[in-house]
């Protein structure tokens, strides 16, 4: 249709306003002649081969049409069904191949999609450097043989999706190309006959490909083939025979009249296809769509919906059409409007799947995190666990305001991963005195803190988002995906966006992206730091092993120094390496980290049933049992630091504190002491 629908069905009759098209599934309809975008036959006598649906390429059907030689398959783990049926990759280069005689004239029928601009190579052949192919050149699609090539169109971008239909003459030596309305698009001269049993190859290029329609087709014709006159309207036969023109009918009498008025009197049974060049496609109508297998896809608003069908107000009926929905593949409702788009931007995160919503911390119902679903009457309480997680939307979170980075700079991590931005005011081999705009207690136990980290800049945690970077292009992927982020991000208030790329050698790099444009924050999973010289500041030679270093002090220019923390205090840092004190001043320190054996640390009081584990847009992290939420904060009690208040608008994630925190490994979790190598002596083993 021009609005974009595919309706499989019967053509049963034509008269002066449009066709009656009659199925199971629907139904009479009649739809209105302008709407009829083209019509094809279904069922054809001339059908050599349709690879539309998956099961169509495995060997056992291939063997049973034909003799497949050897080249007959596909590698089951880079080819498979989509909802629909149809075969569908999502591995750059997987191949499909079908051994096919093609006759000395055909044409291919082809609809293949992507969720980018579609990369493929469609070729006639064994060698794919000889065979006749329609194939993507960056974003050009070209036809080909050898080194002759005519281009057809440019894939625009946002496409995804191309329609196109391929017709050889081998007698003539020419391949035509034209788009499914008949226009032609592109002419390849000289084009050699195919050896027999040329075949098809399908090859994937690009991230994915779904090939929704493939058939070919053997050409027939009583006469000599005459040129097609591409942008007239005309109704093409299955004897070949191509009649311009429009076609009408009158009771049992169907025929095409021409613009000049000659009528002429057609079989609706010979009927190969019927074109329309000279109408546009547009895709139209409400907001649902009802898709089936066989590649109908009905859009429109709903008026009618039970277990057994649905009834849509089409663009192209003037009455309702009931559809049965036995076989259909998808019911969509259509997208939310922009408002509650940006009112349910949450993601509630389980185990297979994800729902969109909105979180909140009202505590009704003695419940203080309760979850509304996109479309849900009100909220209900939210169980987390197993897994389970919410992720707050980018355009609802900001760090603005939050609190003043400038008198909070530093930043405590925990053993238990809680990470907490405070000001450090002093410390000793007991206790951390420290101010923190989250958390009310001045001091804590220093068996619980792992690192204490000075001015680093952006708090960069388990949470931020960690992209594993292939061999080639490190550099120009990360600047790429900081710049989607960036795109993405506008209009999300201050949001800062952390990306933590982990290079092929292992080399980590960290950018923060915001307003103020972006930073790279030195990092190494070493954070900045040579992993050999940390490899070496973490081993611990013989003559210490009963006495081994506590700590590692690292400085702003990278060096290391491992040792004991002695003491912090208002201008420097005592530090003990090697049996002798130094002080240090603070502003030459990055870090000190506890690099003692877990073994050795005292008991962490950990999470309990009732505790929840959250993140902040700034990174901060914190486990704690909710207890209120009041004047925009949602306050608490940690098993480690007593009373805690956060924020609301600046919560980025909640998870269960139970088992609930990131399965990925804290950015000091290997800062570990190990025994160096016992030496090795010769004698008897």
């Amino acid at each position: 249709m021009v609005s974009g629908d595919v309706l499989v069905a019967d053509l049963v009759g034509v008269d002066g306003e449009g066709f009656l098209l009659s199925s199971r599934r629907h139904g009479e309809i009649h739809v209105a002649r302008d709407m009829v975008h083209s019509l094809s036959r279904q069922h054809h006598p001339n059908l050599l081969f349709d690879g539309s649906q998956f099961a169509a390429w495995t060997p056992a059907r291939a063997s049973a049409t034909g003799d497949t030689r050897g080249r007959t398959g596909f590698s089951t783990t880079d080819w498979g069904p989509d909802a629909e049926g149809h075969p569908y990759t999502d591995v750059a280069q997987a191949e499909m191949t079908r051994a096919l005689d093609w006759p000395e004239r055909f044409e291919i029928v082809l609809e293949f999609a992507s969720t980018e601009r579609p990369g493929f190579v469609l070729a006639l052949g064994r060698d794919l450097d000889r065979a006749l192919r329609l194939e993507t050149w960056a974003d050009d699609l070209v036809v080909a043989q050898g080194k002759q090539f005519e281009r057809v169109l440019t894939v625009e971008e946002g496409q995804q999706e191309v329609r196109l239909r391929l017709a050889f003459d081998a007698g003539l030596g020419v391949v035509t190309v034209d788009d499914l309305t008949g226009l032609l698009l592109a002419e390849l001269s000289g084009v050699r006959p195919l050896k027999q049993d040329a075949g098809l190859i399908i090859r994937s290029r690009g991230r994915d490909l779904t090939v929704k329609r493939l058939r070919g087709y053997r050409q027939t014709s009583k006469g000599p083939r005459q040129p097609v006159d591409w942008a007239r309207p005309r109704v093409h036969m299955v004897d070949g025979q191509v009649i311009y023109g429009r076609l009408f009918g009158a009771g049992e009498v169907a025929y095409v009249l021409a613009g000049d008025g000659v009528r002429r009197d057609v079989d609706l049974r010979e009927i190969d296809r019927l074109v329309r060049p000279d109408l546009e496609l547009g895709a139209v109508g409400g907001p649902a769509q009802l898709t089936y297998a066989d590649g109908s896809v009905l859009r429109g608003s709903v008026e009618g919906l039970d277990q057994d069908r649905v009834t849509l107000r089409t663009a192209f009926a003037a009455e309702p059409v009931a559809s049965v929905l036995a076989g259909a593949s998808r019911l969509d409702f259509g997208s939310a409007p922009e408002s509650d788009e940006e009112e349910y931007a949450d993601e509630l995160v389980y185990s297979t799947g994800s729902l969109r919503g909105r979180i909140s911390f009202d505590g009704q119902d003695g419940s203080l995190i309760r979850w509304q679903v996109a479309g849900g009457v009100e909220p209900v309480p939210v169980a987390l666990g197993g897994g389970t997680h919410i992720r707050r939307g980018r355009g609802i979170v900001s760090s603005a305001g939050a609190y003043d980075r400038e008198a909070y700079p530093d930043v405590l991590r925990l053993k238990s991963r809680d990470v907490i931005a405070c000001k450090v005011v002093s410390a000793d081999d007991e206790r951390v005195q420290f101010r923190s705009p989250l958390v009310e207690a001045g001091s804590l136990d220093t068996r619980y803190v792992k690192a204490i980290e000075f001015s680093p800049g952006p708090i960069v945690s388990q949470s931020t988002t960690t992209v594993q970077l292939s061999a080639q292009g490190s550099q120009a992927m990360a600047m790429r995906m900081i710049q989607v982020e960036q795109q993405n991000n506008q209009g999300a208030g201050q949001v800062d966006i952390v990306v933590r790329f982990v290079g092929p050698g292992g080399d980590v790099m960290i950018i923060q992206a915001g307003r103020n444009g972006m930073t790279i924050v030195p990092d190494g999973g070493a954070i900045g730091v040579d992993r050999g010289a940390l490899d070496r500041a973490l081993t611990v030679p013989r003559f210490l092993r009963d006495d081994p270093p506590t700590h590692v002090l690292m400085a702003k220019t990278g060096d290391l120094l491992r040792g004991r923390l002695l003491g912090i205090g208002t201008q420097t840092v005592r530090f003990e390496p090697k049996l002798r004190s130094l002080d240090i001043p603070i502003g030459r320190v990055a870090r000190v980290v506890d690099v003692s054996r877990p073994e050795d640390d005292a008991a962490d009081p950990g999470a309990t049933d009732g505790t929840i584990h959250i993140t902040l847009a700034d990174g901060s992290s914190l486990v704690f049992t909710p207890l209120e939420s009041k004047d925009g904060k949602l306050s608490g009690n940690s098993p480690i630091y007593g009373a805690v208040a956060v924020p609301v608008n600046s919560i980025a994630h909640v998870r269960s504190g139970v088992g609930g925190t990131d399965a990925s490994p804290a950015l000091f979790d290997d800062w570990v002491v190990h025994p160096g190598k016992e030496p090795v002596f010769g004698g008897d083993e």
